[in-house]
């Protein structure tokens, strides 16, 4: 299970944003690390991702590993300010995980125009910036639905690649994840025809334009008090964030593990965690850990104070 980073914005006793890590080896009862970041606290202009611990390897022509590197050892967390910026564009700001998360190692002004609410973002593999278009009555797609732009991260964020989804404007019930595999999940929580929460893949292979996957899962339909993370088996974490109109059960922010070999119609676990329940100032990711054959891009280390 990989480590479960939780970004706490505003209201924090540290008076920055702060970054708190779960273990996932051990069933996330315990932090390794809890700390205020370089950022202070942030509000509903950022959002957040994680990047992945990249170790890149080499094979002979038999496919027996010659040699190993690590080339990105630490998750960085990036902060996405989406609105408000110097630059009047939608900002990169990689806060150092080899500096303990109190220093900038970049701050990446991008080819996006500023953002708001209608969009939503991950981070994949060669750290690449995956950006989803919902759109919305007032301000639609150009194409009439979900659309996904990704930033290139050789061209430092000014280059994009554009994919039409098969999948009409989208809104606050859903979530996008990106897996390992760089297929799209997308969980709609709830006005489902299945009358339960559902996971609908869309692949890498076809550009984005065919499902794989289209179901109903075990978990009933949800709303703005839960949250969803992939693991790196794409095991689906449904995160019960709780609030005083709907607490959990605990009384603790719970983590309800879909598994993937079930296609999501089995729980493989159910945890409670040691955080009292957590609202909108929370944000939710999961750690990866990506094993490449193949060149990787990574910002240059230049520590901003």
């Amino acid at each position: 299970m990989n480590d479960l980073y939780i970004i706490k914005k505003s209201q924090t006793g540290t008076g920055k944003t702060e970054l708190h890590i779960l273990l996932g080896a051990r069933n996330y009862q315990e932090f390794l690390l809890q700390t205020g970041t370089r950022l202070d606290e942030t509000d509903d202009t950022w959002d957040f991702a994680a990047a992945p611990h990249i170790e890149r390897r080499d094979a002979d022509e038999n496919g027996t590993i010659v040699s190993r590197q690590i080339v990105h050892d630490n998750a960085d967390v990036v902060g996405i300010k989406k609105s408000n910026t110097g630059n009047g564009t939608t900002e990169l700001w990689f806060v150092s995980a080899a500096a303990k998360y109190k220093q900038l190692s970049f701050i990446f002004a991008t080819a996006l125009e500023m953002t708001d609410n209608n969009w939503s973002f991950a981070m994949g593999l060669n750290l690449d910036f995956y950006i989803i278009k919902k759109g919305s009555l007032a301000n639609p797609t150009g194409s009439g639905n979900t659309e996904l732009h990704i930033l290139s991260a050789v061209s430092e964020y000014q280059e994009f690649f554009h994919y039409i989804t098969p999948i009409e404007m989208t809104n606050e019930d859903f979530v996008f994840l990106l897996s390992i595999n760089l297929d799209l999940f997308i969980i709609k929580k709830r006005n489902t025809g299945t009358l339960r929460t559902e996971v609908h893949i869309l692949s890498h292979d076809s550009n984005y334009a065919e499902f794989t996957f289209q179901q109903g899962t075990a978990l009933g339909m949800t709303d703005e008090n839960w949250d969803f993370v992939l693991d790196s088996n794409n095991d689906l974490y449904a995160i019960f964030k709780g609030s005083e109109a709907v607490p959990t059960g605990s009384g603790k922010t719970e983590i309800h593990v879909l598994s993937a070999d079930s296609n999501y119609m089995d729980y493989s676990n159910h945890i409670v965690t040691p955080l009292e329940m957590t609202d909108n100032r929370f944000k939710f990711m999961m750690s990866q850990d990506i094993v490449s054959t193949t060149e990787i891009w990574i910002p240059p280390t230049i520590m901003w104070p």
